[in-house]
């Protein structure tokens, strides 16, 4: 059961957010016979059905929340990621409120994220000349109007970052305070520890 309970909850969080459509329950349980199959079928999709449900109420809810949101939304996506799709990225510009910025890397959910900018490699999009919070509909009318960049997406992430930062401080020389006391050297017992 907790194979069908993960793929109805994986199917049904995909096809809620529009990105594919839901996952067939009755395909993710292989019955013996076919006459063991309607049972199953019939109480999957009741499962299904109410899952659905609920996450479309959340869906609602977070909308309605999204509305009160005063602080700024950054957003970053790899082009061919599968983990979290362009669309369903993108999606989210059209429902925060505020101040955003949305940046689309190149290629996968790794190769996209992980491109430290000292190997010059890949490039990212970015798309400065909206208006301030107009998003176009979709992620392939932004990209009509969006500037590739060669290089990591690091740097404009950083830049962004400080117009969102507070006071900036010195680290501090010693570890540790009055209150929180240094328990041990870094990086500590539990990383050397066995599992």
């Amino acid at each position: 059961m907790p194979t069908l309970a993960f793929t109805l909850a994986l199917g049904l969080s995909c096809g809620a957010l529009g990105q594919m459509k839901p996952v067939s329950p009755a395909a993710t349980v292989a019955p013996p016979d076919a006459a063991a199959s309607a049972p199953i079928s019939l109480s999957a999709r009741k499962v299904y059905e109410q899952a659905r449900s609920q996450l479309l109420q959340i869906r609602t809810v977070l909308k309605g929340r999204a509305s009160q949101t005063s602080v700024g939304s950054g957003f970053f996506v790899s082009r061919e990621g599968h983990i979290v799709p362009v669309g369903g990225a993108y999606a989210s510009t059209q429902v925060l409120p505020g101040k955003k910025r949305f940046v689309m890397g190149a290629s996968g959910h790794i190769a996209g994220v992980i491109n430290p900018p000292a190997k010059k490699k890949r490039s990212h999009w970015t798309h400065d000349k909206l208006p301030q919070g107009k998003f176009p509909a979709t992620q392939a009318e932004w990209l009509k109007g969006a500037t590739e960049h060669p290089g990591s997406w690091w740097t404009d992430w950083s830049d962004w970052l400080k117009t969102h930062a507070g006071k900036q401080i010195a680290a501090p020389k010693t570890y540790g305070s009055r209150q929180y006391k240094v328990i041990e050297a870094a990086p500590g017992r539990y990383v050397k520890a066995k599992a």
